[in-house]
């Protein structure tokens, strides 16, 4: 009867060893990856909001909710100071999925472990969770001419997390939108 000797046995289990340190990630680069992903959601769609508010020369407000891990993306009226249209409106679209722009933080592509942990626009007043980008692609308070309403964005922070891992999205006074 033929068999292996010691020497040909642990050839093998050593090339194994390293195929499938090779083939198979590690859980903290995936999270990594998730991470990168949802931080690109949430900068496109805060990205979205300022280009598509130039260009309709109209309001357009981006809202999180970290209750239920989400993003929104609105269009609002003059008038209609805070008070979000309907979502069903067809220039509230995504670009792409030509659905109404909302994004499920934690979905795919990011998966179920990412969380919308914070999401934090200042202004002179205080921090809301919600920041509006005027026809010129500011990002301010809300719409109209009052002094609260057009009060100029201080800083804002959106971070995604994966357990002990984050990302954070940062919207400058000027409406520059960065992840890292």
């Amino acid at each position: 009867m033929a068999g292996f000797t010691l020497a040909e046995a642990t050839l093998v289990t050593a090339i194994l060893a390293v195929a499938a340190g090779v083939a198979l990630p590690s859980a903290a680069p995936l999270a990594e990856v998730r991470l990168d992903a949802a931080a690109s959601e949430v900068v496109a769609a805060l990205r979205f909001a300022r280009e598509d508010a130039m260009r309709t020369h109209d309001y357009r407000m981006v809202t999180c909710n970290t209750g239920v891990n989400e993003v929104r993306v609105f269009r609002l009226g003059i008038e209609s100071s805070y008070t979000y249209e309907s979502q069903s409106d067809p220039k509230l679209q995504h670009p792409v999925t030509q659905q109404p722009y909302t994004i499920d933080v934690g979905a795919t592509p990011a998966g179920g472990n990412v969380r919308l942990q914070r999401c934090a626009f200042a202004f002179a007043d205080g921090t809301a969770t919600a920041v509006t980008f005027d026809p010129d692609g500011n990002p301010v308070r809300g719409t109209g001419d009052t002094a609260s309403q057009t009060q100029a964005l201080t800083g804002g922070t959106v971070v995604v997390n994966a357990g002990a891992v984050s990302r954070t999205v940062t919207v400058e006074p000027t409406g520059r939108v960065t992840a890292s």
